[in-house]
This record gives structure tokens, C-alpha cells and sequence, in this order.
């Protein structure tokens, strides 16, 4: 399948934090936002097909990760870093931002130094 990276997609006045809300987080206004995580193409077919099968069921009640789920990333770790991940030492979060106050949380303790590196996603 071929993907089209270079369509141009405006997202302003779309409440996106990445072009919307540029001077609320203190940057200058027309600042070029490169942000890692929020990218500027669409996702693929397959995943709005998938979504879209979800909205059509019309029913959004409380799912579960069922076993495969984590088998399928410690194959992806093993695949693309050589490493080999338990299902067991994994824990779902529902973000990163969650699973990092989570982690700080959980491994240090007050009057701890934290070091974040520059740049990075506004909420941390």
C-alpha cells in the first residue's frame, strides 16, 4: 500500500495543541512546530477502517487487552531492539504523560531530582 506524505493537511482551528495553541504554551505566533508524537499525514486507511468499524457497532463500553496484545509487543521489542520483554513486567497506561507521573511516582521519592531533557511535549 502507498501512503501520501506530502499532502499538505491544515489543522488550524482545529483545537490542536500543536498549531492552536502555540502562544498559550509561550511560543512566538507562526513558530514552526516539530513535534515527534503529532504527526501531519493521515493515519492509514486501515486504521480509520478499523475505527470506523468500532463507531458503526455503536456500542462504546469497557474493553480489556487480552493476552496477545502484550505477546505482540515483546515481539516488536525483540524484532526491532534485540531485547526480550515478559507480558508480565508490562503495564498498560492510558498515555504517556499517565505512565511518566506513574513511573516518577513509583521510583522516586520526595526531593528526588528529576532530569527532563529540551525539548519536549508541553504537559511534562
Amino acid at each position: 500500500m502507498t501512503y501520501n506524505f506530502d499532502e499538505v493537511i491544515n489543522r488550524r482551528g482545529t483545537n490542536s495543541m500543536k498549531y492552536d495553541f502555540t502562544e498559550y504554551y509561550g511560543k512566538p505566533e507562526g513558530a514552526l512546530p516539530i513535534w515527534v508524537a503529532d504527526m501531519d499525514f493521515r493515519i492509514p486507511p486501515e486504521v480509520t477502517a478499523a475505527i470506523q468499524s468500532r463507531v458503526d457497532h455503536g456500542i462504546y463500553g469497557y474493553t480489556e487487552t487480552k493476552e496477545d496484545y502484550f505477546h505482540a509487543v515483546a515481539g516488536w521489542h525483540a524484532k526491532m531492539h534485540g531485547y526480550h520483554v515478559k507480558s508480565e513486567w508490562m503495564v498498560k497506561a492510558p498515555g504517556v504523560v499517565f505512565a511518566l507521573g506513574m513511573a516518577i511516582k513509583g521510583l522516586t521519592a520526595p526531593g528526588d531530582a528529576i532530569v527532563i531533557q529540551l525539548p519536549l511535549y508541553p504537559p511534562i
